[in-house]
């Protein structure tokens, strides 16, 4: 008999699961959806579930001293899975279905309308699923070439499968209409928010007391009179990055003292756009802030790493200048942390930052808007400082500990309803 799908969040329980997690890439690439299950995956495990996480052979054997310090359990899929799911479904859920025969678990948590949607299909009325949507698997936009539905037989593939899943966990509501817009029950579209570990991220009061003095940021100084401006993530036409060289030089022209600072993979791309609108006294690129493995502390690994959090710590602004998000986990790193905000009225991006209120919200794909919205805070540290203390306050709601509960609730509702 078929699982049922949740109808409601369950109460928390003290209920214990054994969990199968089933990821097509990585841990270690701490990139969106990595992050955001890498903490998820710490927490449960601290809850006291029993989690087996499922990566790409390769993936396991390359890197096993890293996966082997998980406090976790970490192991292979069968060798070419992935090409299995894709040329020859059956013998991909073959190989599923045996691995939950022999291990009995409560649920899978899956990832990605694909792969996750076709796992589930091929493990439906066996096991509850659970698919946790990310962006670029769901949501689609034809004028920047972004999604995966964009390709025809993976949307075909995705519509086929998806509904399948007992629960499909939406970050906000944008994501939800995707999730309906390729036939998933309504029943079934879950609404859990991405999480942040607030208190890490959160500013100490007697450091922020502190006189102002000039500030050293990845070799750079940078004066008390000079604004520091952040913008974290890798190189992609999505993002936006492609925008802050035109801005910047409008900035510049206005007279402004600023130091735009843009930490990510592949961000050195920009390097030539920055020259050529001359700005490179004033931006600059850096590469990315992976996890710190402070192992000898009595924890793994932290992610976003201290270093990556003394920057949201000391910028002035944070600037995100997305044309398509799902859930920005920068955005809400910068809010947790109180940092003035500036973002566009992109999906996801939208969906944290209220206009005025809790940041400043920008027309997306245009260069002289962003300039227009960092300028409104460039001179005004009160206004920052209101919109950042407003920020914080918004961000409280996706604590990581929040968002764990409530992923545990929706396996309780799950469990309690199958056959």
């Amino acid at each position: 008999m078929e699982e049922a799908a949740p109808s409601s969040v369950a109460q928390p329980s003290s209920q214990h699961f054994r969990i199968a997690v089933l990821l097509p890439e990585s841990l270690r690439r701490m990139g969106g959806y990595e992050v955001f299950f890498y903490n998820l995956l710490i927490r449960l495990h601290a809850h006291g579930h029993q989690i087996d996480v499922y990566l790409p052979h390769a993936e396991v054997m390359k890197n096993r001293d890293f996966y082997n310090a998980m406090p976790f359990a970490v192991k292979p899929l069968c060798r070419r899975f992935m090409s299995l799911l894709h040329w020859m479904p059956w013998l991909a859920g073959m190989w599923l279905r045996r691995r939950q025969k022999q291990n009995r678990y409560d649920l899978w948590q899956l990832s990605g309308a694909y792969p996750g949607g076709a796992c589930a299909a091929l493990l439906s009325g066996l096991v509850p699923t659970v698919v946790r949507t990310h962006g670029r698997d769901i949501q689609k936009d034809l004028s920047i070439g972004f999604g995966m539905r964009l390709v025809p037989w993976m949307n075909t593939r995705i519509e086929k499968t998806l509904p399948h899943a007992s629960a499909v966990i939406a970050m906000t509501e944008k994501m939800a209409q995707c999730c309906d817009e390729v036939g998933v029950a309504e029943n079934r579209i879950i609404r859990i928010a991405n999480g942040f570990d607030l208190k890490r991220l959160q500013r100490n009061p007697a450091k922020e007391s502190q006189p102002k003095q000039d500030r050293n940021v990845c070799g750079i100084t940078i004066p008390t009179d000079t604004l520091l401006i952040l913008t974290v993530g890798r190189f992609q036409k999505v993002k936006g990055q492609d925008l802050i060289p035109p801005a910047a030089a409008l900035l510049k022209k206005q007279g402004i003292r600023f130091c735009w600072l843009l930490v990510g993979r592949d961000t050195d791309k920009l390097d030539e756009r920055i020259t050529e609108n001359d700005v490179g006294d004033c931006v600059f690129t850096r590469h990315e802030i992976g996890p710190h493995d402070n192992r000898g502390h009595g924890q793994f690994a932290q992610v976003p790493d201290d270093a990556l959090i003394a920057l949201y710590h000391m910028a002035d602004i944070c600037v995100c200048p997305s044309r398509l998000e799902g859930f920005p986990r920068v955005v809400g790193e910068a809010m947790a942390s109180g940092s003035a905000v500036v973002t566009t009225d992109a999906p996801g991006c939208a969906d944290l930052v209220q206009d005025g209120v809790s940041g400043i919200v920008v027309r997306a794909g245009d260069p002289q808007a962003l300039a227009t919205g960092i300028e409104k805070l460039a001179s005004d540290s009160k206004q920052r400082e209101t919109l950042a203390s407003a920020a914080e306050k918004a961000a409280a709601s996706f604590d990581f500990e929040t968002i764990t509960r409530q992923y545990e609730d929706l396996y309780h509702s799950l469990s309690a309803g199958k056959a």
